[in-house]
């Protein structure tokens, strides 16, 4: 266009097409063919090839990837994340006051006969906590030398046609030391006894 010496020539093959703005020595060249594009313009060369890169003046250079976007992590307030819950606190459970106290380490089990039985006891502690340290019903006999009663109610209860000999010891009772009914016989010999008696019936309590 504008003949060899006009402002734009422009040629094509096959496969290539070139444009010359300036005439032949213009500033401007620009041809491309199959394997890339070239672009000249004052003597400074840019060319591309088929996978991108660019030469400029014969150094080539590569394109740089483009960067994935960073996401921040999402940010957590202190003051309004979640409190674990307290472990849940045993519930105390109330003292049963019908239940009976437990006895004493160490102290014997309460002697508990009736019928025609025969118990002996030597020297030793009975604890009956709200119970009696001694239960004599029937035709039972109970024989404790220096032995220790105690009860916080009743220490000594005898019915029926029972018989209780202590010698020597201490019987103390919270509420009543000894009580005696039916045809019941008690009798104490030196027994230091802590605690009111009491009896009814035939029954009898001797102290000595």
């Amino acid at each position: 266009m504008g003949g060899p010496g006009g402002a734009i020539v422009a040629t094509q093959r096959p496969g290539e097409q070139t444009a010359v703005v300036g005439g032949p020595l213009g500033a401007i060249v620009a041809q491309q063919t199959p394997t890339g594009s070239t672009v000249e313009i004052g003597g400074l060369r840019l060319q591309t090839g088929p996978g991108g890169a660019v030469n400029i003046g014969g150094i080539p250079t590569v394109p740089t990837p483009p960067t994935a976007p960073t996401v921040p992590a999402p940010s957590v307030d202190p003051t309004t994340a979640p409190t674990p819950a307290p472990a849940p606190t045993p519930a105390a459970v109330a003292p049963d006051p019908g239940a009976a106290a437990p006895s004493v380490a160490g102290a014997s089990p309460p002697i508990v006969c009736a019928g025609s039985e025969e118990i002996v006891r030597t020297g030793v502690v009975i604890d009956g906590a709200a119970g009696p340290a001694i239960m004599a019903s029937g035709s039972c006999e109970v024989v404790c030398n220096q032995c220790t009663l105690r009860s916080t109610l009743v220490a000594l209860s005898a019915s029926g046609s029972a018989e209780v000999v202590l010698n020597g010891g201490r019987i103390t009772g919270g509420r009543q030391s000894i009580v005696a009914t039916g045809n019941a016989e008690v009798m104490t010999n030196g027994t230091v006894v802590e605690g009111p008696t009491s009896h009814s019936g035939s029954a009898e309590i001797m102290v000595h």
